[in-house]
């Protein structure tokens, strides 16, 4: 028997550990429902770190070799003479894969070039930036670490030439190879010289040797076309003299390698024991980090920066040249990490949004670690971040309302579950109408049964970019428009659900000009913008104006079809400053807080 002191030692630890508990940020999950063979989708949509979040994980189990996770160029090339410029969205990247599910993944400067390293299919496309990258070996080995890829082309009885880059515009100075990859059409600058290269015996790989022979010349121009069975060398500068004087005919070498200085980690999957059924030693995975994995990468993205190495909290955004606005304010994520049981995570939080806060890179950091990973790096996040499943269905809810068409995305295949049944279904409600953060839930029924399906198998989504369904089918609208609440079913039917979302109630009035209030007595116009709360204009609503020291002391109008509302008003060039002020309200809502305007 225990005494009454340890009856109550016993009660306050067992009190203290619920308690622990209830502040776990994930203790409370909110759906669990499995993609296909060995990848699962979690979604919690609550509070963490005091702000409402809505996050979602892939969890890839790479332990099952059913499945397979690669890298993917934005239709397949780095750039197009299209308006997307070379991007696509991610679930026009599964879509076109026929891809299990997709997360965008690299920065990108508005075109389909990813900033950093990209490895599709073992084939180097582009060349790492100074952040830290994820890849993975054919051998299911993870690579997190900031390689550093060199890079030359010899001439035969010749002294070799750095390579600068690979499938990128070329920079003075600078020798860049452009392969099939890039795309048809390559533009050159002012002065660049082109040389064509044939009979390439490969594709450019880390730690290969390419051979390929000098083509005939080709005459510079605006554009250059991109031989699909060839390559180009351009050079610019001091670089282009180099290469002026070798002839077609001549044998050349390229060569990629990876500086052996390059700095990573890297969790190789123990062998399974005879008769094993899970991996051994450290839940699956023993920790290297030699340079040489990266040359055996037959997938790799660029990202950053560090979240989480070795199990510890690791944000490095300053010295991998992150701004200090990027990593400490609240923004859409996303990430990607590793568990010791051979977890891949593949994670977005969605943010700027009244029901997503959104994370700093230490909060994601944190959630990675609550998550389970290892370790883990940041990916390519705000009106990037996206989380698609096959056919083409957005799962989270991106911030800009929208889909972006990003440069390249990490995709996952799997078998898909086995389908026992295939009984006629219909989307309840199939047509509905709400405010911007009102929410409505819909159910997946068969008229055969009159009852619901289980939701278990069932993968709620948008399209349209209207709002957020959760996977219990609960739908929360956010932008003004008309889109689609899907459902997708075991069987790979889709079932939707029409969507229009009209403006909420009034929640704020900003200004929109002048930028710089006057200060003398001239007449400017006033223009103001109503909105609700998740930034949706707010038409046909009275605004009132009443001004101190100016002309007129009173006016009203009516938001158009935009929100705004406009005012010409004058100072009193008589009063002093301080006495000169513009005060807007919206005398209908009253959750609206007046704007103040000062005279300077």
């Amino acid at each position: 028997m225990f005494s009454r002191t340890q009856r109550r030692t016993l009660w306050v630890a067992l009190w203290t550990y619920l308690l622990w508990l209830s502040w776990l940020p994930l203790h409370a999950q909110t759906a669990v429902k499995t993609l296909g063979e060995g990848v699962v989708l979690k979604q919690y949509v609550q509070t963490f770190y005091n702000s409402p979040q809505i996050v979602n994980v892939l969890e890839v189990d790479l332990r099952n070799p059913a499945v397979r996770v690669e890298s993917a160029l934005a239709g397949g090339t780095v750039y197009r003479q299209d308006p997307t410029l070379g991007r696509e969205t991610v679930s026009e990247t599964v879509q076109r894969l026929d891809a299990l599910a997709g997360v965008n993944a690299d920065f990108f400067p508005f075109t389909g070039d990813p900033l950093g390293i990209h490895i599709q299919g073992g084939e180097l496309v582009s060349e790492p930036s100074q952040r830290v990258a994820f890849g993975m070996t054919a051998q299911r080995e993870v690579i997190f670490g900031e390689v550093v890829v060199r890079a030359e082309v010899t001439p035969e009885g010749g002294n070799p030439l750095p390579l600068s880059g690979i499938n990128r515009t070329v920079q003075a100075n600078e020798c860049v190879l452009v392969t099939p990859r890039w795309g048809e059409v390559y533009p050159l600058p002012n002065g660049a010289v082109v040389l064509s290269l044939r009979e390439l015996d490969g594709v450019p790989m880390l730690g290969k040797t390419l051979r390929a022979k000098v083509g005939e010349p080709i005459a510079a121009g605006s554009n250059c076309a991109v031989p699909a069975d060839g390559a180009l060398l351009v050079a610019t500068g001091t670089q282009a003299e180099r290469i002026k004087g070798w002839q077609s005919g001549t044998v050349l070498s390229l060569r990629f390698w990876v500086d052996p200085a390059s700095q990573q980690v890297v969790l190789v999957p123990e062998s399974r024991r005879e008769g094993a059924t899970q991996m051994a030693s450290r839940g699956g995975f023993r920790r290297r980090n030699e340079a040489d994995f990266w040359a055996q990468a037959v997938m790799a993205v660029g990202g950053g920066p560090w979240l989480v190495r070795e199990g510890t909290v690791l944000v490095d955004a300053p010295r991998q040249g992150f701004q200090s606005g990027f990593s400490d304010n609240r923004h859409p994520r996303t990430a990607v990490g590793i568990t010791a049981d051979g977890k891949l995570l593949l994670v977005t939080v969605d943010g700027r949004q009244p029901m997503a806060g959104g994370m700093t890179l230490h909060e994601l950091a944190r959630l990675m670690i609550d998550l389970g990973a290892t370790d883990a790096i940041n990916l390519d996040g705000g009106g990037s971040t996206t989380l698609a499943v096959r056919g083409g269905l957005v799962i989270n809810s991106p911030s800009e309302g929208k889909q972006r068409p990003v440069a390249n995305s990490v995709v996952v295949f799997a078998p898909r579950p086995a389908v026992t049944e295939s009984a006629q279904v219909q989307i309840e409600p199939t047509s509905v109408t709400v405010r911007s953060g009102e929410s409505v839930r819909f159910a997946v029924r068969s008229p055969e049964k009159g009852e619901p399906l289980n939701p278990d198998k069932v993968i709620f989504g948008t399209t349209g970019g209207i709002g957020f369904v959760d996977q219990a089918g609960l739908f929360t609208g956010v932008k003004i428009g008309k889109g689609t609440v899907t459902a997708l079913l075991p069987d790979d039917r889709l079932v939707q659900a029409e969507v229009t979302v009209l403006p909420g109630e009034p929640a704020r009035v900003v200004l929109v000009q002048p930028t710089t209030v006057p200060s003398g007595g001239e007449r400017f116009e006033l223009v103001v913008r109503v909105a609700d709360q998740a930034g949706n204009p707010c038409a046909g609503v009275k605004v009132q104006m009443r001004a101190q020291g100016a002309y007129p002391a009173e006016d009203s109008t009516v938001a158009d079809a935009s929100g705004v509302a406009r005012f010409t008003v004058a100072w009193d060039a008589n009063l002093p400053t301080s006495q000169c002020s513009i005060t807007v309200t919206v005398p209908e809502s009253k959750a609206v807080s007046p704007l103040k305007v000062q005279r300077r």
